[in-house]
């Protein structure tokens, strides 16, 4: 009687396995920042810094992947009027990676040319 018991946990066991690792997009790597939305949506500088620290993780190894509502993790930032956040995550992304996901444009052509975000942004990537 304990072996079809023990057979059907060993199947779901297998199968929960199979999942969590076939379904593991590279960003479950950095599953305990869950909190950056939040973090950004807030302006809470603090608190992205000290989840960043806490998790081993520089905020430009994230950047190219992460995404807040559809949004680069700037871009969200810029809409969601986070200066501090903003300015923080353009201070630590390579300018390089900047232009490559053309946020200048994307801020200019969305209304937040003014932003001071956007000014930083300006000055970080020489435009």
């Amino acid at each position: 009687t304990g072996a079809p018991m023990k057979n059907t946990i060993m199947v779901v066991v297998f199968i929960f396995v199979s999942l969590t690792f076939t379904v593991s997009p590279k960003l479950y790597a950095y599953s305990g920042l869950d909190n950056i939305c939040l973090f950004i949506a807030e302006n809470d500088k603090n608190r992205l810094r000290k989840l960043l620290k806490t998790n081993r993780v520089k905020i430009r190894k994230l950047y190219p992947d992460m995404r807040c509502n559809d949004r680069t993790l700037l871009q969200f930032a810029i809409e969601k009027k986070a200066k501090d956040v903003g300015v923080f995550i353009v201070k630590k992304i390579p300018p390089s990676l900047l232009k490559k996901n053309a946020e200048l444009q994307w801020a200019e052509d969305n209304g937040f040319s003014e932003s001071e975000i956007t000014t930083a942004l300006k000055k970080r990537i020489g435009g």
